[in-house]
Formats: C-alpha cells, sequence, structure tokens
C-alpha cells in the first residue's frame, strides 16, 4: 500500500515539473513572439516615418530614382506621375492607401447622398398615406435634384450633375457603385485623377442632358450613375482600341462586354437606354481625344488642376442649388393634382 502511495507521488511530482517545464517553454515563445511583433511594429513605424521624410521617389516609367518635386524625369524624360504628399498626408497614405484616390471620393459622396435620400424619405412618408408610398419617394429624389426634365428647360440645368449621385434604390446603388469600383481605378490609373473627375462630371452631365431630351416636358424623375459610368466604359473601350494589343484588345473586349450587358439590362428591367447611350458616346469621343498618362508640359498640369477644381466646385454647387430649391420644389410637388 505505501508503495502505490509513493509511486503515486513520484509520478504526480514527475507530472507537475513536466508541466512547469512546458509552462516555462510557453513563457519563453510567447516573450519570443511578442519581442518579434514589437520589432515588427517598430519597423513598420521607422518606414512610415522615413518616407514622410524621403527625399526621393521612384519613376513609374523607369524605376530611377529622383527628387519627390521633380515634374520630369531627367534620366528618361517622362512624367513621373502625381507629386508626391508631404508630411502628415504622405503618412496618412502610407497607412490608408487608396483612400485618397478620386473613385473612393465619388463613392463617398454617392453612399452619402443615398443615406440623405433616406433621411428625407423617411420624412416626408409622414405627408403621405401608406397608400401613397411611391409618391413620397418620387417627392425625395424630385426635391433632392433628380433629372426632372420639364423642371431642367425651365432653368434648373443643375439637375442634370446632381442626379448623378442619387438612386432609386439600395440594389441600383449596389450596381453602379461595384462598376464604378471596377471602372474608376483603371481610368484613374490610365488617365490620372483630375482627368478620371472632369471625364466623370463631363459624360455625367452628358448621359443627363440626352435623357431629358428624350423625355422632354415629362415629371418624371431620372437618377443613378450609370450614365457617367457609361461614359468611362467608352473611354476606356476607345482607349483600348487606339492602344491596341494585346492589353488594348482586352480591354476594349471587356469594356464592350460591359456595354452590351448595360444596354441589355436597360432594355430588358426598363433602365434609361438614353442616358446609357449618351455616356457612352461622350465617353468614346473624351476617350478617342484624351492622351493618356500625365500632363507632359506645366501649362497642361495646370490647366488639368484647374478643371479639376471647376468640376468638385460644380458637384458642390449642384448640391448647394437642391438645397436653396428644395422647399420650392416640394410645394410644386404637392400641387400636382
Amino acid at each position: 500500500m505505501f508503495r502505490w502511495i509513493f509511486d503515486d507521488t513520484r509520478a504526480l511530482i514527475r507530472d507537475v515539473r513536466r508541466a512547469f517545464e512546458n509552462l516555462a517553454t510557453r513563457w519563453r515563445w510567447f516573450r519570443i513572439r511578442s519581442r518579434q511583433k514589437l520589432d515588427r511594429t517598430a519597423a513598420d513605424l521607422d518606414n512610415v516615418r522615413k518616407s514622410a521624410a524621403a527625399a526621393t521617389r521612384m519613376c513609374r516609367s523607369c524605376r530611377a530614382l529622383i527628387a519627390v518635386d521633380a515634374r520630369v524625369c531627367p534620366e528618361c524624360g517622362d512624367a513621373p506621375g502625381e507629386r508626391a504628399s508631404r508630411g502628415l498626408m504622405r503618412v496618412l497614405e502610407n497607412m490608408m492607401p487608396g483612400a485618397m484616390s478620386v473613385s473612393a471620393g465619388l463613392i463617398t459622396t454617392t453612399l452619402i447622398a443615398y443615406g440623405l435620400q433616406m433621411m428625407v424619405w423617411s420624412h416626408l412618408q409622414q405627408e403621405f398615406s401608406a397608400a401613397q408610398d411611391g409618391m413620397a419617394w418620387y417627392a425625395t429624389t424630385a426635391a433632392l435634384g433628380a433629372n426632372v426634365p420639364r423642371l431642367v428647360f425651365e432653368g434648373e440645368v443643375w439637375r442634370l450633375l446632381s442626379s448623378v449621385f442619387l438612386h432609386g434604390g439600395v440594389l441600383h446603388l449596389l450596381f453602379n457603385m461595384w462598376a464604378l469600383l471596377t471602372v474608376g481605378p483603371l481610368m484613374e490609373q490610365i488617365y490620372g485623377p483630375r482627368r478620371l473627375l472632369a471625364m466623370y462630371v463631363i459624360t455625367g452631365i452628358a448621359a443627363s442632358l440626352t435623357s431629358a431630351v428624350w423625355r422632354a416636358g415629362s415629371l418624371g424623375p431620372g437618377v443613378g450613375a450609370s450614365g457617367a459610368i457609361c461614359g468611362l466604359i467608352g473611354a476606356a473601350a476607345a482607349w483600348g482600341w487606339q492602344r491596341g494589343g494585346r492589353v488594348g484588345e482586352g480591354i476594349k473586349g471587356q469594356m464592350v462586354q460591359w456595354a452590351i450587358y448595360v444596354l441589355v439590362a436597360g432594355f430588358v428591367i426598363g433602365f434609361d437606354n438614353a442616358a446609357h447611350l449618351g455616356g457612352l458616346v461622350s465617353g468614346g469621343i473624351l476617350g478617342l481625344v484624351l492622351r493618356d498618362g500625365q500632363p507632359r508640359s506645366r501649362a497642361a498640369r495646370a490647366a488639368w488642376e484647374a478643371i479639376a477644381w471647376l468640376c468638385a466646385l460644380l458637384i458642390a454647387g449642384s448640391f448647394a442649388l437642391v438645397a436653396l430649391h428644395y422647399g420650392r420644389t416640394l410645394q410644386l410637388i404637392f400641387e400636382i393634382p
């Protein structure tokens, strides 16, 4: 009996010793892993610090190191791309890559506009009965700047642009934002952010104007970014046709497929194909006229900078005019028999 107690005690002591040895091993492993994580974090922070203070960057064409403020690469003579940010902005760009793109800005603006639509719709539902829910949504879109042809030709031309950022429902919004997220970065890479913004605004207005002319006299609201997105698709197809080769043919073929899908969906579901065609044609013209890559001369860069700022001001101005005419539009809608 005492021998069994002795053997059991010895086995217990052996198991406890092994447990402590395993615990010590795990503790050493934890300390090593923690030290490695701290070292990686410190290295990442040091890389961000060095990037913010860097005096050079790489030319996209020849991969030579050039001054961070250089407008033209001294090695190959090509424009090396957008001027790099300095200081805090460069730190933010390293922490949030891609967050500063025009495509992301357009998507964010559209999502904010849709959130505003939902808020106004929720408020206006109180003014209509349950049987008039469609009228509440109509009042919401019209009051927030939808493309209503009769109002456009009566002088409210800002609706040609504000309507691009409005949508008719969640599925409409998600499909358009998915398409913009697919085509937008591609065009931003080819033409640069300033020309992407200009293309989006110009083709969006052209698409809305085509729709307004097609539906002249109508009080029906037209909304959606599909016209402007079709403009980017048309421009990308024209660029691919001009470039040729495997890359150009591939992009052209993909964009033609997108255009066919959009037009077929317009006929089957009843989307505004007049706007789609207006966007495709105007985008194709821009794709044939504009050169890709970064502007080479200082005057061209300054001109596109001014055009981009003008487009941004047009977007902001269209929403400002929507706010100024909000009450008048609602009053007009409530007077409709």
